[in-house]
């Protein structure tokens, strides 16, 4: 009989045991074919094929439901979830498509449901996924080249008429780690073949996107897997090509909202600005956490520091500025918790002069010229993920500021800067691009790159003089006059402040009270004999070019309030949508594994079960037996009776015969006597 499945086993060793794993499906009309994928493919039966390595544990009804599944939906491709495990027993849950790319939530879809992601929606496993085979050739797939899983799932996923997903069919795969030596030469084949394989399609103006993003994926995924280190020949020289791929024509016309991924596009951004050895200097550059207390906050700096040591990027040094001033007995006026983090090495104490908030930055920015300095506030709990977008940012603009929370200096049409309270707060509007009129506010997380800023700004009588209470002033004065401007790194979130840390905060003395103002008036009337009138606003237009109209400013607020109180709304439900879609799945694997138990324990019952019943007709057929061996027991004592008593009636016989015999002797004897 014709298979209707060809399973072609690829791994080229172990057959036998995929042989064996298949036995027990309920779908029986396949052939396992031993090969790799063009020749498995020239040599298959069958109308559908199934791609497997022998890493699979299958449930029994797998080929059924992908069986069915194509033949209901028509589909060329239909996909399967898969649970990973790894080589010491950790499983993690993979579902087969990104369903959330999927426009609708369809579960039978093409690449119009999905278009600028279309080469990623399908996760490249090997074995969850049934292809027509007649698909797979007029798709161009089945050629010599074209072997690898990603390329099959990109461009599959693109010919695909439609595309079948089986959202409760899971199977286990055993993971083995793919080395860097086999990775990392197979990227720019894969991305070269899926390239010249859209550039033929009809569709291809519409596909691009997708195009960009696969390609993009492709190479930022492996350098952050094997390459983050370029310490080795083969390492620069993936580097070299993403970065030579990225500066290609391919990418002409990618914008940011083109990609609609800002993370992975900065990622990108970076890699398409640098060289491996302009990236390799600026790496070189350690990361100097800064920040500064007094002594009715002192108490919780411990507590605000976790967020710091949980961050995904590490600082290489945490440095806490004390005015000695304000703590004469410096380590004996310290809480025992900081001084804990100071023997742990987790912590370095500096003593210095009371300059304020400037001592967050003072101090720091002129000691470590080689490193970029973040300054911190000490009444916030950050984000995980805070000193990451900052190290992204500065690696993509070196030559700027990044902050997490940055304002919108507005400027009128008279090119006056207005008053501080009327500027756009923590706004979005420039994200991720470097602009002179953005104002950071340093406590919140801000970057400042090595060597930017001329000594002459550290004048420090000036700055008492004129800016004591305000240090993100007088930054901004140093950033203005030194053309520095300020890049937005990530979307400013609700910070969290640590309890009763703000009824005594700047904010209350330099805001409620527009103490900004009168400091920014005093800087204003200082730079006015060498640079004249409004000298802020002037080199800001310098820079950036003309304001934005006043009217325009206001609608903006606005409209940047309601966005970022959306947004905020957005991000909760965001993450109460990913808590809940984590514990569903979390659930639906405890489902899965209770159905599998049940299925265990359910052929575990019938199993018994026949056993019983064999034991039945055993324990029937020796009752039978028994019966039978009980008869041929009675009459062999019957039969024996008859023995006994034949064998009494011969012993008197032979009795009878001695006694003849005994009385022949005597005749015998007495006949001799009377011869002789």
């Amino acid at each position: 009989m014709k298979p209707v499945i060809s399973v072609i086993f690829t791994a080229g060793s172990g057959v036998e045991t995929c042989r064996a794993k298949l036995a027990g499906q309920t779908f029986k009309e396949y052939e396992i074919i031993e090969a790799d994928r063009f020749a498995g493919l020239e040599r298959a039966h069958g109308e559908y094929i199934l791609f497997v390595d022998g890493s699979e544990v299958y449930p029994e009804n797998m080929l059924e439901k992908l069986h069915d599944a194509a033949e209901q939906s028509g589909a060329d491709m239909v996909i399967s979830n898969c649970e990973l495990i790894d080589s010491d027993g950790g499983k993690t849950f993979g579902r087969g498509v990104h369903f959330e790319w999927v426009h609708g939530g369809k579960q039978v879809f093409n690449w119009k449901d999905c278009r600028g992601r279309i080469m990623n929606v399908v996760r490249p496993l090997v074995g969850n996924k049934l292809y027509r085979k007649q698909f797979i050739i007029d798709a161009g797939l089945g050629i010599a080249g074209c072997d690898s899983e990603a390329i099959y799932s990109a461009i599959g996923a693109v010919a695909a008429e439609k595309i079948a997903y089986i959202s409760n069919l899971t199977f286990s795969r055993n993971v083995v780690p793919e080395s860097e030596a086999e990775k990392l030469p197979d990227v720019p084949k894969t991305v070269d073949c899926v390239t010249e394989h859209v550039k033929g399609m009809a569709d291809r103006t519409d596909l691009w996107n997708a195009v960009m993003y696969f390609a993009i994926r492709q190479y930022v995924d492996n350098y952050e897997k094997y390459c983050r280190e370029l310490d080795s020949a083969e390492r620069i020289e993936f580097y070299e090509k993403a970065h030579s791929v990225f500066n290609s024509e391919i990418f002409d016309g990618l914008t940011e909202k083109g990609l609609n991924d800002d993370k992975l596009f900065r990622k990108y951004s970076i890699i398409k600005k640098h060289d491996s050895s302009e990236l390799k200097k600026l790496k070189t550059r350690r990361i100097i956490v800064s920040l500064t207390s007094y002594p009715a906050r002192i108490a919780g700096i411990a507590q605000m520091l976790e967020s710091i040591y949980s961050q995904t990027r590490k600082a290489d040094k945490i440095v806490l500025w004390l005015a000695e001033e304000q703590f004469p007995n410096r380590d004996d006026d310290l809480p025992d918790d900081l001084r804990k983090l100071q023997f742990e090495d987790k912590l370095e104490v500096r003593w210095c002069d009371d300059l304020k908030p400037h001592k967050k930055y003072f101090y720091a920015l002129q000691e470590f010229t080689d490193d970029v300095v973040v300054t911190i506030d000490d009444d916030l709990q950050y984000p995980p993920y805070m000193l990451e977008n900052l190290y992204m940012s500065y690696l993509q603009y070196p030559e700027a500021v990044s902050a997490v929370r940055t304002h919108w200096m507005v400027i009128s049409d008279k090119g006056q800067l207005i008053p501080y309270r009327y500027w756009m707060k923590e706004t979005v509007a420039c994200l991720y691009r470097p602009k002179m009129q953005l104002f950071a506010t340093g406590g919140a997380g801000t970057l400042y790159p090595p060597g930017i800023y001329d000594d002459k700004w550290f004048d420090k009588d000036k700055m008492v003089e004129m800016c004591l209470w305000a240090d993100d002033i007088w930054l901004k004065l140093i950033e203005i006059m030194s053309g520095v401007p300020v890049v937005a790194a990530m979307p400013c979130e609700d910070l969290r402040y640590l309890p009763g840390s703000q009824e005594i905060g700047l904010y209350h003395k330099n805001v409620d009270a527009d103490q900004n103002d009168v400091q920014l008036q005093k800087i204003e009337e200082w730079l006015k004999p060498e640079y004249g009138d409004n000298a802020l606003a002037n080199k800001i237009l310098e820079y950036d070019g003309e304001p934005v109209e006043d009217a325009l400013i206001r609608v903006c607020e606005c409209h940047e309030k309601e966005r970022r109180e959306l947004r905020n709304e957005i991000g909760r439900n965001s993450r109460q949508l990913k808590k809940r879609i984590e514990e569903n799945e979390r659930a639906y694997r405890e489902k899965s594994e209770i159905n599998a138990k049940l299925q265990r324990t359910y052929k575990e019952k019938s199993e018994i079960n026949a056993k019983l019943q064999q034991t039945y007709k055993e324990k029937a057929d020796r009752g039978i037996r028994i019966k039978e061996l009980e008869k041929e027991k009675s009459d062999l004592q019957a039969k024996l009776g008859e023995l006994q008593a034949e064998k009494a009636d011969i012993q008197k016989k032979l009795e009878q015969l001695q006694a003849e015999n005994v009385v022949l002797q005597k005749q015998r004897s007495i006949w001799y006597k009377i011869k002789k």
